[in-house]
């Protein structure tokens, strides 16, 4: 009776996924490449996807109480308990299909939200990402970014952006009715940023990361905190489907992004569900690199990218990893702990983690002057710390 009952929520299962399917890929097809209402396409794309979130959720405690797995609240972060009786193998072949059924169903990221021709300073666009700043890849379908997205084209057009700036930390847009909802505040948590290593991560390789990522730690008097989440079926599960949200640690060649051999990448400025940072190969034991990417992770942008920049140095290269981002746009990049505008340290952080490096070689930069200065320095600042634990 009850293997009768599994075969019978999952037949249901891809029954609702097919009609699902078929109803709003309809209505999505003709306007998937569509710039003229891209704003309004990722609204309503994060509105499906939280929904779906939702009945995915209704279904995998379905199976979970079918099966008499002990403590089913699959939104808390308890570990599951199995009875004797359960095969643990067959769970975690129910859960993985239930996550097919969320990727498949999931609204694709809408392929351009901006004129192919005209894209803001310091950002460049694929059919998946908004790239801003070379390495930090903004995910089109994450809900999480939806309304960020929405109001930078909102502004690119001329329009106004939804909600008062002033007040935006208390504007709920998004939220389906199991709870799930996009936030604009980016903050970590208690400062405690959950991550977990890829498979492919050596032992060597994880020590020297987790020593590095520490420094973020002593440097903001433990301001910002790291915790280690664990490969496991269930982890894993409840981030794909977007209930848990740590930081997936991985190697991968990079190859060329935006132009220029990338060391490292990061998915997210601040939290984000299924936030990530791909690491080559060839610098996931650079300190630099490793620190860099994490102080994106946290919540910071490139400093020599900053709206007033101009006032402090020439830029010599060109580019989006180059190119100042303007305030207009970077009020809503750039995340603050309670104004929602543009927040940055009163004075440049020339030496800063997340500015770039110069050399007489590279000459990437100058002093006003148009004299040769030093920039980027190799471990985190006293101003990137400060200003950490002033966000936090």
């Amino acid at each position: 009776m009850r293997k009768q009952l599994i075969i019978f929520v999952f037949v249901t299962i891809a029954m609702i996924s097919c009609e699902k399917k078929e109803s709003y890929l309809d209505t999505i097809s003709e306007t998937m490449k569509a710039t003229p209402n891209a704003e309004n396409l990722l609204l309503i794309n994060a509105e499906q996807t939280l929904q779906l979130q939702s009945e995915i959720l209704t279904q995998a405690e379905i199976l979970l109480e079918g099966m008499n797995v002990e403590e089913a609240d699959i939104t808390s972060l308890k570990r599951l308990k199995l009875s004797n009786t359960i095969d643990s193998t067959l769970l975690i072949v129910k859960l993985d299909s239930l996550i097919s059924v969320f990727n498949e169903l999931r609204p694709k990221a809408v392929k351009r939200i901006f004129d192919e021709y005209s894209i803001p300073s310091g950002m460049t666009e694929d059919d998946q990402y908004l790239i801003v700043g070379g390495d930090v890849m903004i995910d089109k379908s994450n809900p999480d970014n939806a309304l960020m997205l929405s109001n930078i084209i909102r502004v690119y057009k001329g329009m106004e952006p939804i909600g008062n700036i002033d007040d935006f930390g208390e504007l709920t847009m998004l939220r389906s009715k199991r709870g799930f909802t996009t936030s604009d505040d980016k903050r970590w948590d208690n400062g405690v940023i959950p991550y977990q290593f890829a498979k492919n991560i050596t032992e060597e390789e994880k020590t020297f990361i987790r020593n590095c990522y520490n420094d973020w730690t002593i440097r903001t008097d433990r301001k910002i905190k790291f915790q280690e989440v664990s490969d496991s079926w269930w982890n894993n599960f409840r981030y794909d489907i977007g209930l848990f949200v740590f930081v997936k640690i991985k190697k991968e060649t990079l190859g060329v992004v935006s132009g220029v051999n990338a060391a490292g990448a990061a998915n997210t400025c601040g939290k984000s569900t299924g936030a990530w940072i791909k690491y080559d190969p060839n610098w996931i034991m650079n300190y630099r690199t490793v620190v860099h990417e994490m102080g994106h992770i946290i919540g910071l942008k490139h400093e020599h990218q900053r709206p007033d920049r101009d006032k402090f140095l020439r830029v010599n290269m060109t580019g989006s990893q180059f190119d100042k981002i303007e305030e207009k746009y970077s009020k809503f990049l750039w995340w603050t702990t309670k104004t929602r505008s543009v927040t940055y340290t009163s004075n440049y952080d020339f030496m800063s983690i997340m500015h770039y490096i110069n050399t007489p070689i590279s000459n990437r930069f100058s002093a006003i002057d148009g004299s040769y200065i030093s920039t980027g320095g190799r471990t985190i600042s006293d101003t990137d710390a400060d200003f950490v634990k002033s966000l936090y």
